[in-house]
């Protein structure tokens, strides 16, 4: 009993972390999404505007020059007042939409529903091989292709989450950006952690399948 509950807290601490780096971004993405089409229809009401503007959303990377730190352009405001110097790293960009590749924000869109879905269904796997371990249903077949579900599951989002900061490339290569301290930089990363997980779990499906080939001729030996 309490190999099972161990393997159950395991597997529902891999099941929140696995949430959480999907459905974090995804809320922020849509926090960002809202504040930006909001403040651009308000932008474009007080301009008087015949068609609302809607601003678009992107984060970049800022890489600062030698000259950003001899010549600071930004400063931050503390709460008595006094001004201190500041050299930006990231930030989100709202682009107006007549500015910006709508096709590759749309498509990135996309890319982070997909993710958000494959999440899910992986969610829906660890779940059911949880099941059926706690059931005592270990050395089964059945194990091994949850075991492939589950690392196809990981490739597949990792392979949506390069995509998605592929058409953020994109999108950044697009900005009419000049400055003399600082260079523009795509905001992503990749995805280490679910590739590494998702080789892992297809080694593991390899192995568990060999493992039950020979308990059955052990079995048939005996």
């Amino acid at each position: 009993m309490k190999n099972i509950n161990s393997i159950n807290i395991l597997c529902g601490l891999i099941i929140i972390i696995m949430a959480a780096s999907v459905v974090v971004p995804v809320y922020r993405f849509a926090a960002a999404f809202g504040y930006g089409f909001s403040s651009g229809i308000t932008a474009g009401e007080e301009s008087g505007a015949e068609e609302p503007v809607y601003n678009i959303p992107v984060d970049v990377a800022f890489s600062p020059s030698l000259k950003a730190y001899t010549e600071t352009p930004d400063s931050l405001e503390m709460g008595d007042g006094k001004r201190y110097p500041m050299i930006l790293s990231k930030s989100v960009v709202l682009i107006p939409e007549s500015e910006s590749n709508f096709f590759a924000y749309v498509v990135r869109l996309l890319l982070q529903i997909v993710a958000v879905a494959l999440m899910l269904v992986l969610i829906t796997a660890v779940i059911r091989f949880t099941v059926s371990i706690n059931r005592g249903q270990v050395f089964e077949i059945v194990n091994v292709r949850r075991l492939a579900r589950i690392g196809w599951l990981l490739l597949s989002i990792a392979l949506a989450q390069v995509l998605h900061g592929l058409f953020s490339d994109i999108i950044i290569d697009g900005i009419a950006f000049s400055s003399d301290c600082y260079s523009l930089e795509p905001n992503w990363a990749f995805p280490v952690s679910n590739s590494i997980l998702g080789l892992f779990s297809l080694m593991f499906a390899a192995i568990w399948k060999r493992g039950i080939a020979l308990q059955r001729e052990q079995e048939l030996t005996i």
